[in-house]
């Protein structure tokens, strides 16, 4: 568990209404004057520490699920980053999605290989080592990438889109973004104009849709950023919704809510949710749809992680083990 000190601590945030961006957003006095998009929405949003997400998904194996994770450099972090996914996942569940953002470069590292998901779908930048987004996808779904919506303005709008197909006559759409904050070149005008176009697009063609990635636009600012509230109210007005409402990124003296997922697919029971991570300086966010119409058909592949620690844990169990009896005995049947 994570303990902070100073003015901001996780039990607060927990709940807080002032970190809670449904709260806030039914409390504001505009906000008042009309109906709220959260009303139609029936899910909810919590933190999880890893073994509370396990218990949370013991039955969730046919679910539409997703995580996001800004992981700050993926070769740096694979070794934390695996251990995670194997903390995350069970027998009877595993995520279909698993979105990274800041994967910085990565070309020639040959560990980058999660069991039980197609070979990873990356774009990063050619001027420089840093930003970049990611995608695993389990292994029986078959996808397409996007080409004509995954945009890619490095230092401004990073991103990478996939089509699936689902049990409903509408296929899936999946997305993973990044907006780098760092001047000169972070344009926030340029980011939302180019995402509302997607979304238009997306729209469009009547597709259920899942946009997750490190936004850096701390949501819980709506009230006091304009730009924040056009931003918000433009995702609102292309009917999505963000389902991940509370403070993703936590420190002693701040608590901002920059890690987002949207959908479209917003009437269906869903559960959404941040973990409680330390791979890097955000926490994970993830998404599962329960709706009967956007499952894939999920089929877990039981693996083994074979991590520097798990290693050792097994050399430490069979190290406590007496072989004696084995070893004296003639018979090796027996044996």
């Amino acid at each position: 568990m994570f303990i902070f000190t100073g003015q901001v601590s996780l039990d607060n945030i927990r709940t807080g209404s002032e970190y809670d961006l449904v709260a806030l957003y039914e409390d504001d006095d505009d906000a008042t004057q009309k109906d709220s998009p959260f009303q139609y929405s029936h899910h909810v949003c919590s933190y999880y520490e890893p073994d509370e997400f396990r218990t949370l998904v013991s039955q969730n194996n046919k679910s539409f699920s997703c995580f996001h994770l800004n992981c700050r450099g993926l070769s740096s972090n694979w070794e934390s980053f695996t251990n995670l996914i194997c903390e995350l996942h069970s027998d009877t569940f595993m995520f279909n999605f698993i979105g990274i953002s800041e994967i910085f470069r990565h070309s020639g590292d040959m560990r980058l290989n999660l069991p039980g998901y197609h070979n990873l779908i990356s774009r990063s930048r050619d001027d420089g080592p840093r930003g970049g987004v990611g995608l695993f996808i389990q292994n029986h779904i078959t996808f397409k990438i996007r080409e004509d919506i995954s945009v890619f303005i490095p230092h401004v709008f990073e991103s990478v889109f996939v089509e699936v197909s689902t049990k409903s006559s509408k296929n899936e759409i999946i997305g993973v973004i990044y907006r780098p904050n760092t001047e000169p070149y972070a344009d926030m005008d340029i980011f939302y104009s180019t995402l509302s176009e997607i979304m238009n697009l997306i729209n469009k063609e009547q597709k259920h849709c899942t946009i997750m990635g490190d936004m850096n636009i701390d949501l819980l600012k709506f009230e006091s950023h304009h730009k924040t509230e056009d931003y918000l109210e433009d995702i609102f007005c292309n009917g999505f919704l963000p389902v991940i409402v509370k403070p993703t990124r936590i420190s002693a003296s701040s608590a901002t809510l920059i890690d987002h997922i949207y959908t479209n697919n917003i009437t269906n029971p869903s559960h959404s949710g941040i973990i409680i991570t330390d791979v890097a300086d955000h926490f994970g966010v993830f998404h599962i749809n329960n709706s009967k119409s956007s499952q894939i058909i999920n089929s877990v592949t039981k693996k083994r992680c074979f991590t520097a620690n798990n290693i050792d844990k097994f050399k430490t169990n069979l190290d406590q083990l007496d072989f004696t009896k084995v070893l004296e005995s003639s018979c090796p049947e027996h044996a």
